[in-house]
This record gives structure tokens, C-alpha cells and sequence, in this order.
């Protein structure tokens, strides 16, 4: 049986602190972040402390839960970690991207990754595939073989090009040259299902899939389940041991390690998952989540902007204050009209005014 809990706003005692134009010595705050003060420079504040990075402007940056990327004035590629910042020799990338493991960019042709302070380079990718989760990536080499980064480690997972290639934070699934689905998990590989899905997601930990008959299946800590109620999903999402999706009645339901809970008897106006999160609102505008096999009711409203990592969820409300469910609990963050907000790992920050910022976490 489902048990819904009203929650209610919890007094903020956590750290709650204001980022102004100078350091402030009492910061315990963990995580990364950054803003540009109203002098132009380049702040971070990490593990509950703020840095100037740069003295001008930088041209974009990236924040990851233990260290944060940027390019600075002169287009390189800069990492800051733990009270100072590298400078990678990298100019212009086409693209980085800060995952919580490594650090990933490319420059022409050429993907890299940087990890434990060391570069690894995947080679001329050129059209082929490439998946990338927190803590692994997928790619093909110039013969076509399949290979995977994991844990500072290259392995091949397969001689021949793979199809429909997907990451999850630790895990990668794929079609080999037989049409078959294929997963790659803690550093084993091995077949899945005989027959192409008509569906499939990575979660963090687990891969989801429909097979050709429309049955739901689920692998996680190296075993296939078929979870009740799981025919012909519709809407496929998966997170950290935990899937959730709709049938084609318009039902939706959660598995979570192992137990399957109806959430919803009629489609969701508002769907997602992330980590150990599942949010979802009704018809006559409920916001809900789902933790840790339970259902919080958070608004009667369906919130302007949500982004979640982890066990924190935040969200605007309609006026454009900030709100969490941060590890089970509903909360107040700002107490005026949030200009943007960001999540990183379990520090949330956000701007009231222009080269001004706050941060909260707590344990």
C-alpha cells in the first residue's frame, strides 16, 4: 500500500551562507561552485571555501561535486581542485564536459579524458558513437572495436562496431553485430537478452529494457528481473536502483530495489528520475516524490524548474523562490526570488541579484 506523506517546510539548519565580495572565514559548506563578482573576477567556492580562480573574466566554467572546470580569458582549459587551478595546455575544445569521475573534451577530431590528474586519449572518434557516464565511457576505436574507460582502465568489450550505444553512471549497454543487447557492469560484460529491446535506459546502477513482446526487464547486481505491472511501458526512465515508467493504460508505477509500488492510475503531467529520486505530478497539479519507497506530496502546484542529483531535488515555486526536498525533508532555501539556481552534488547555490551568490548543504 502506498503511504502518502504530507511534508512540511523544515527550518533551514543547515549552513546557509551569502557569497558577497569578500571571503568569509566561517564557510563549512561542501561542493563546488562558481560566480563572477561585480569586479569581474572569477569566484569558486569549494569544501566550504572561497577562492578568487582568476582576477578577469573567464568565457564559461562547469562544476562537478569534488572540482569545477573553466576557460579562461584566453580560451584554455583550466581545472581547479582543492585550492588551485591547472592549466591543461588544451585551447578551444569543441566541447568539455565535467562528470564526477573524470573530465572529458575534445579538440578537432579528438576526444580526451582527463582523470587523477593524468590524460587519456580515446583517439579520432570522427562520426562513431561515444556514451559517456559519470564514472565510464564508451567508444570505438578507428577498427571499429568497442572499448570502455572504467576506473582509470581501458578494456574492449567487443571486436566489431556496437549499435544503440548508452551510458549509465557505471554501466554501458549496447546491440553487438548479432542484434543481441549487451550490458558491461563492474567490469564484467555479458549478454543480456537474445533479442533486440524495443526500449532501453541506463540508470546509475542498472539497465531497463522492453523486450519484442513488451515485457519490462531489469538488470541490476548482475541479475535479470521482470518486475509486476511491467507490460508494454510506455514512458522508460531509470535512476539508482530504482526504474519508473508508465503502461499503456496510462499507469505509472516505481520499481525500487526489488518492489514494485503504483504511483499514479492516470498519466503523469510531470515525469522524471534521477539517482534515488522520482518526481511526478498529477492532473490537478500535485507535485510528488518518490524516496526511499515512500510518497511525499511537496506542492499543489507543478514547479517552474526542477533539477536533481542524488537524494536532493530542488525547484521554484511560482513566485521564483527556491525549494528542496534535501534527503527526505521539504524545505525552504531562499527566502526572495531566485535569479538562477544550480545543484551540484548536495550543494545548492543561487543568485537573488546580479554577482551575488548563496550556498546551502548540510549532512
Amino acid at each position: 500500500m502506498i503511504r502518502n506523506h504530507e511534508t512540511h517546510l523544515a527550518l533551514l539548519t543547515g549552513i546557509l551562507l551569502a557569497a558577497i565580495l569578500w571571503p568569509v572565514k566561517t564557510m563549512v559548506a561542501q561542493g563546488t561552485a562558481a560566480y563572477l563578482d561585480e569586479r569581474g573576477q572569477f569566484r569558486v567556492w569549494e569544501k566550504g571555501r572561497e577562492f578568487t580562480a582568476e582576477l578577469i573574466g573567464v568565457n564559461d566554467w562547469k562544476a562537478a561535486p569534488d572540482y569545477l572546470v573553466y576557460l579562461d580569458n584566453a580560451g584554455e582549459l583550466q581545472v581547479f581542485q582543492n585550492g588551485k587551478n591547472r592549466g591543461l595546455g588544451v585551447i578551444r575544445p569543441e566541447f568539455y564536459l565535467a562528470m564526477e569521475a573524470f573530465l572529458v573534451y575534445q579538440v578537432r577530431d579528438q576526444v580526451s579524458i582527463y582523470h587523477k590528474e593524468t590524460k587519456h586519449r580515446l583517439g579520432f572518434l570522427n562520426s562513431r558513437q561515444l556514451a559517456i557516464g559519470d564514472s565510464i565511457v564508451g567508444f570505438h576505436d578507428q577498427t571499429g572495436a568497442l572499448y570502455c574507460f572504467f576506473r582509470g582502465r581501458f578494456e574492449r568489450l567487443e571486436l566489431f562496431e556496437a549499435d544503440s550505444l548508452k551510458a549509465g553512471d557505471n554501466v554501458l549497454c549496447y546491440l553487438d553485430q548479432n542484434r543481441r543487447l549487451r550490458g558491461f557492469w563492474n567490469g564484467r560484460t555479458g549478454t543480456l537478452d537474445e533479442q533486440p529491446p524495443q526500449k532501453v535506459v541506463c540508470g546509475a546502477d542498472l539497465i531497463a529494457w522492453s523486450d519484442p513482446f513488451g515485457r519490462l526487464k531489469i538488470f541490476y547486481r548482475g541479475k535479470v528481473t521482470e518486475p509486476e505491472q511491467g507490460y508494454l511501458p510506455q514512458q522508460l526512465y531509470a535512476g539508482r536502483g530504482l526504474v519508473a515508467w508508465t503502461d499503456d493504460r496510462g499507469e505509472s508505477f516505481v520499481w525500487s530495489e526489488g518492489k514494485t509500488t503504483r504511483i499514479l492510475q492516470e498519466p503523469p503531467v510531470q515525469f522524471g528520475v534521477a539517482d534515488h529520486l522520482c518526481w511526478f505530478s498529477d492532473r490537478n497539479g500535485f507535485f510528488r516524490v518518490f524516496y526511499e519507497g515512500q510518497i511525499y506530496t511537496l506542492e499543489s502546484f507543478d514547479p517552474k524548474q526542477i533539477i536533481a542529483y542524488g537524494r536532493v531535488l530542488v525547484y521554484t515555486e511560482l513566485d521564483g523562490r527556491v525549494k528542496a526536498f534535501y534527503k527526505g525533508e521539504a524545505m525552504s532555501i531562499s527566502d526572495n526570488i531566485a535569479q538562477s539556481v544550480e545543484l551540484t552534488g548536495d550543494l545548492i547555490s543561487w543568485s537573488e541579484r546580479p554577482f551575488h551568490r548563496a550556498f546551502f548543504r548540510r549532512d
